[in-house]
């Protein structure tokens, strides 16, 4: 009977000690209020958390490849992407998961979607257009 109270009571001054601890984690944010403390993130900060999680953003490898072997080109399909950055890949191996990923990075790269063909071998493919590409062509575009 002496072995029960004793874990009795040493039950009840954990339970006791919980208490205060948990009322001090309530107690401390409260006073912080009321003495008009700041409590939510500077602008400062909220950019600095912003570019810190950029950095932390994992890129997929895919990205690499559409900017060194797709920077000449001012317009392509996702078939033309696949094709021009994994040169000899068999048609019959690209998969529907493959052709949203390529879709998905040539957008991160900056490819902009603007419509479909509507001519050639291409007709009814989306058409993304590189706007690097745009913007030289325009620059040399003299509308003669």
């Amino acid at each position: 009977l002496l072995v029960f109270a004793l874990l009795g009571v040493g039950w009840l001054r954990r339970s006791i000690e919980l208490c205060i601890y948990t009322r001090q984690l309530m107690i401390t944010p409260a006073h912080a209020y009321d003495k008009g403390e700041q409590y939510w993130l500077t602008s400062e900060v909220v950019d600095l958390a912003r570019d810190q999680a950029k950095q932390r953003l994992e890129q997929d490898p895919w990205v690499e490849t559409i900017e060194e072997r797709m920077n000449s080109m001012a317009e392509a399909s996702i078939m033309d992407a696949l094709t021009a950055c994994f040169p000899g890949i068999d048609a019959q191996a690209i998969s529907t998961p493959m052709t949203r990923r390529m879709s998905k990075s040539l957008q991160l790269v900056g490819w902009v979607k603007a419509g479909r063909f509507t001519t050639g071998s291409r007709r009814n493919q989306v058409k993304f257009v590189n706007p690097t590409q745009a913007e030289r062509k325009s620059e040399t575009d003299f509308g003669f």
